[in-house]
């Protein structure tokens, strides 16, 4: 399966596997001995020739204008002309399954003779690599008009676990090296007898909701397919899934909820209910439930990232019944809490914590981290792709978190060292489970992180490469097919 491209950076090259491997080695010593015939030929006719014509001669080939063409039978011609341009939250285009396609592209050659010119196509689907192909060109001379190649035809995949989303790498290369080098973020392979298009983004509307006598705010769209609900992390809410609320949407319906205490959902003050502790897993949990009965009307699939792993998990131990599945994106190991502390250090910990919470010191340190500054640090702390901490995710983090009550629950959480761990929760979840970890996480380390893959209960562990702590909104061409095939498996089955 081949696919659109678009310029690739540096970290997003990081992602995919070499591709060299060693019959690629033999057709690259053979592209060398052709680039070395030519050098000969070229160096033996330019002697007696004057420094005008040499120094043409030594200018290094050029190919320009790369256009690349989907063709299928019976439907319009998709053209596409560099830079090939594609973005996180679309769908670049669907291709109905077991159809016929071939691939066309033209370009043109300048200055020299190109030779061992060569195509490579590499497909992933969920991260894992299911498709790899090269066609060797050839060689071309210099001339203005376009050169025009058409690969054979050939047929998508079918079946259930062909559909859903893709990730393709293009590359053109030379014998002296890569001509282009790109990334299609999303195509993908459809039932339905579609034409070749980009599809339209679904609009991502915001309601309230009232829990409790509390107002929470949360996102949706799509609307047919399995239910999705998708739960933030720590510090953050549901704008952390800009990146794939609408892309989700294609086939499903999509659903992205404030927690209560964080985004622009309502923040009491703990202290003010009469009650030890109040922001926990178990509050989060029967709030999670709630909202699959008031909201969304059906049993969900939990898509969580860090400690809104826990609370999925707590969720569907509390309720079974409204869970279908959960992924955990990077769940909180908990680290802090009290079980993984010395037991020498305990005390400390918690004369701390009563600092934090009792006096000025724990709202002069919430003040500290409230800036633009120290959220776009601490994100680049987490993102290994830096690029990606944008001014609007800062902004997004940022900007809830200086409503009023932020500060008193920020501090009731750090401070909240008790309940549940992971490795408690995941023997007693009833429903599929699959951990995928970005492993460039600085915060919870994906050697630790491995261990919950050994649960009867989780299915698979996917690792994610060079992403790190919220791989939703650093990868999400990753995490959306990820999603689209976990659902796809279970779908089907009453828990």
């Amino acid at each position: 399966m081949s696919a659109i491209f678009e310029p690739i950076s540096p970290n997003e090259a990081l992602i995919m596997d070499t591709i060299m491997d060693e019959n690629d080695q033999q057709e690259n010593m053979k592209m060398q001995d052709d680039e070395s015939l030519r050098k000969e030929k070229l160096i033996g006719s330019d002697r007696g020739s004057s420094d005008g014509v040499q120094a043409e001669n030594e200018l290094e080939p050029e190919v320009q204008e790369p256009k690349l063409y989907i063709i299928c039978p019976g439907r319009s011609d998709l053209e596409l002309s560099e830079p090939f341009t594609s973005t996180p939250k679309d769908c670049l285009f669907t291709l109905k399954e077991a159809s016929r396609y071939k691939l066309k592209f033209s370009f043109t050659v300048s200055n020299n003779v190109v030779t061992g010119l060569k195509y490579i196509n590499t497909t992933w689907k969920s991260g894992v690599r299911v498709d790899k192909s090269q066609v060797m060109l050839g060689t071309f001379s210099p001339r203005k008009e376009p050169y025009v190649y058409e690969l054979e035809e050939d047929v998508t995949p079918s079946g259930v676990f062909a559909r859903g989303l893709y990730t393709a790498r293009t590359q053109t290369s030379k014998s002296c090296g890569y001509i282009s080098n790109s990334l299609v973020n999303d195509f993908s392979i459809d039932e339905t007898d579609k034409e070749i298009t980009t599809q339209v983004p679904i609009e991502v509307k915001t309601s309230t909701w009232n829990w409790r006598g509390y107002s929470i705010r949360y996102q949706y769209c799509g609307s047919s397919g399995p239910a999705l609900v998708l739960v933030h992390g720590f510090g953050a809410n549901s704008d952390h899934w800009r990146k794939n609320l609408p892309v989700l949407a294609q086939s499903h319906r999509v659903f992205s909820i404030d927690l209560i205490g964080y985004g622009y959902s309502e923040k009491p003050n703990p202290c003010e209910l009469g009650v030890d502790s109040f922001y926990t897993f178990e509050t989060w949990g029967c709030q999670l439930n709630d909202f699959c009965k008031d909201v969304v009307g059906d049993k969900a699939f939990f898509i969580c990232n860090s400690i809104g792993g826990l609370v999925g998990l707590q969720a569907a131990i509390l309720e079974p019944q409204l869970c279908r599945g959960i992924l955990l994106l990077n769940i909180s190991l908990r680290m802090l809490h009290i079980t993984k502390q010395p037991w020498f250090g305990r005390p400390l910990i918690k004369a701390f914590q009563r600092l934090l919470r009792n006096t000025e010191l724990g709202k002069y340190f919430f003040k500290s981290v409230a800036t633009p500054e120290s959220v776009k640090n601490i994100l680049c702390q987490c993102y290994y792709d830096t690029s990606q901490v944008t001014d609007e995710l800062v902004q997004a983090i940022l900007l809830p978190g200086l409503e009023p009550g932020a500060v008193d629950v920020f501090l009731e959480f750090i401070c909240y060292s008790a309940g549940p761990l992971p490795e408690e929760l995941l023997p007693q979840v009833k429903c599929p489970v699959l951990v995928a970890w970005g492993d460039k996480d600085p915060w919870e380390p994906i050697e630790l992180g491995r261990a919950y893959g050994k649960f009867d209960t989780v299915e698979d562990f996917v690792v994610l490469p060079n992403v790190g702590h919220c791989p939703q909104d650093e990868a999400p061409h990753l995490v959306n097919p990820l999603v689209e095939s976990f659902v796809a498996r279970h779908a089907n089955i009453e828990n």
